[in-house]
């Protein structure tokens, strides 16, 4: 997909997340919760896929663990439909895993940047609040709604990263 046509759907969706919330902090429509809902869910994929060419996960051994750690989560997540107890510690054990070893991808960084930083915020508070919800029943789930500006920030920071990158390749005469 275009960059920039990712980012026109990242910033429509915001707007769209942020008109919800707005709606359904001053009335009790039903537009609201699906607009803030749908919002962000809608900019949160589309950051993920704006911000992958600068991940840098992907290219490391520790990505197949992630990868079967969501999977896992996955997994917990239908199971927990059929059997609580069981469902629950599935999802329980991958959530721990994704911030685990998320933060151990971190850690081994050369070079941290910003762009990082909200990387690994957004990973860690975003599977929290799921955790959270997933074993108690009565947290509010617009909670993970909070997640979404990290990821707003990041694109907007790997947007500048990535003018800037252009900038000093125009400057170079490329």
């Amino acid at each position: 997909m275009n960059p920039r046509t990712n980012l026109l759907i990242l910033i429509l969706s915001a707007i769209a997340g942020i008109i919800g919330f707005v709606l359904m902090s001053i009335s009790n429509s039903e537009i609201g919760p699906k607009l803030a809902l749908g919002g962000s869910a809608v900019s949160q994929l589309a950051a993920i896929i704006y911000l992958w060419p600068s991940s840098t996960i992907t290219q490391k051994k520790i990505w197949k663990f992630m990868i079967g750690a969501v999977v896992l989560t996955t997994i917990g997540a239908f199971a927990h439909n059929y059997s609580s107890e069981f469902g629950s510690t599935l999802s329980f054990v991958g959530y721990i895993s994704v911030i685990g070893l998320y933060f151990i991808h971190f850690v081994q960084k050369n070079k941290r940047r910003k762009l990082d930083i909200i990387k690994l915020t957004w990973v860690v508070f975003t599977y929290l609040l799921m955790m959270l919800n997933a074993l108690f029943d009565r947290l509010r789930t617009d909670l993970e709604f909070f997640t979404t500006p990290l990821l707003w920030y990041g694109a907007y920071l790997y947007y500048k990263q990535q003018n800037n990158l252009l900038d000093e390749r125009h400057k170079a005469g490329w």
